[in-house]
């Protein structure tokens, strides 16, 4: 019986997803499952901002040519998804625009197409995505570190970035340590891409990694930042600049997009489906006395990760016998605290982002799930 009900649901699930109208509608605070779903492509880079120099090309010429690919490639397979470009050009656009256009638009994801590099003579080559946080390596700043310095081609850029450095370690440790709330949602958008790139292209994958990148603290939806491959590799680049690679790799990537938002729309609708069930059976009365409902608690996630933390002390220091790891969505997510007071909690949270857990949040749980606060 419960097969069959899963059944039911799958299909009503697809069904509603197909139904789904093309035109463009408004992002509200609750999903709308009749809206279509709205993603920003940044090509990297443009005009006097040449990016990355290959042995032959540019990477500024790449990203357009790849953020144009996977433009067209996502309109052909998943015609509910609205395309925004920041530039289908030439020209120079300062990063704070790049992100302003995805939050203008209120777009659900934000995809800025990069290429990768190095001076030195190393064979580095592959495709990795970042997404927003610390950098865990010296080879991840460096990465950093090159695309932000796209800001000190601005005009008054130390006004724009409140006097932030691009090559200043502090002003890296500073930027990584931002709140990215987005950020579960950006790894598994980044994890998909990183598959996929793997399965139908010839790049290595170089798996997902963290950074603090300029381009993505503002930005007030799931975001990523993909290096599709390493132009200073001559492999590589004779890839990425030829319409095979091309195609190939932007169809990666557009398929990675849209199994994602074909996993928010399924895990949307069933909550709807859910939802409505509950609402046609008779509501269950709770007695006062009734201890089946168990008190919900408010902890504070301080941190979460694609990979279990083994030194627990050399990551969070004195509160290491505090904290509390939980498996949860495919993340390794650290909790601090258990209040019964909603207030309790988020004074507890202050305190944690006065000691430097600037990315800390509170979560509840009921019955030892997670609730929406």
């Amino acid at each position: 019986m419960l097969n069959f009900v899963n059944t039911i649901l799958t299909c009503l699930s697809f069904y509603l997803l197909l139904s789904l109208p093309l035109e463009s509608f408004t992002q509200s605070t609750q999903f709308d499952l009749k809206r279509s779903f709205d993603v920003v492509l940044d090509a990297g880079h443009g005009g006097h901002d040449v990016g990355a120099i290959g042995i032959s090309t540019l990477e500024k010429e790449v990203t357009l040519s790849l953020a144009l690919e996977i433009g067209n490639q996502l309109n052909r397979l998943f015609p509910f998804i609205n395309v925004y470009y920041t530039r289908v050009d030439d020209r120079f656009i300062p990063l704070t625009e790049r992100i302003a256009v995805a939050n203008d638009v209120k777009a659900d994801l934000f995809v800025s197409i990069h290429c990768n590099s190095v001076k030195i003579k190393s064979r580095a080559f592959g495709a990795e995505t970042y997404v927003m946080g610390v950098h865990s390596t010296e080879e991840n700043l460096d990465v950093a570190k090159r695309e932000n310095s796209s800001i000190l081609l601005e005009k008054n850029y130390a006004q724009n970035y409140n006097g932030y450095d691009p090559y200043s370690i502090e002003g890296h440790i500073m930027l990584s340590a931002l709140q990215n709330q987005y950020l579960e949602e950006s790894i598994k958008l980044a994890q998909l891409i990183q598959e996929n790139i793997q399965k139908k292209t010839s790049l290595r994958n170089r798996g997902v990694k963290q950074a603090g990148f300029v381009l993505l603290r503002h930005a007030t939806m799931p975001s990523v930042l993909i290096e599709a491959a390493f132009i200073s590799d001559k492999s590589d680049e004779e890839y990425i600049v030829s319409s095979g690679g091309i195609a190939k790799t932007a169809q990666s990537i557009a398929t990675a997009i849209g199994r994602y938002t074909q996993n928010i729309r399924k895990e949307k609708t069933n909550d709807l489906i859910t939802s409505q069930l509950n609402t046609d059976t008779a509501p269950v009365v709770y007695k006062k006395s009734d201890n089946t409902i168990s008190q919900i608690i408010y902890k504070i996630q301080i941190a979460s990760s694609r990979q279990k933390i083994v030194n627990l002390t050399k990551k969070f220091g004195p509160l290491s016998n505090q904290i509390v790891e939980v498996f949860e969505d495919n993340l390794f997510k650290y909790f601090i605290g258990a209040h019964k007071s909603l207030i309790n909690a988020v004074d507890a949270r202050h305190k944690l982002k006065e000691e430097g857990y600037k990315g800390a949040f509170v979560v509840a749980y009921q019955n030892d799930k997670r609730i929406k606060l």
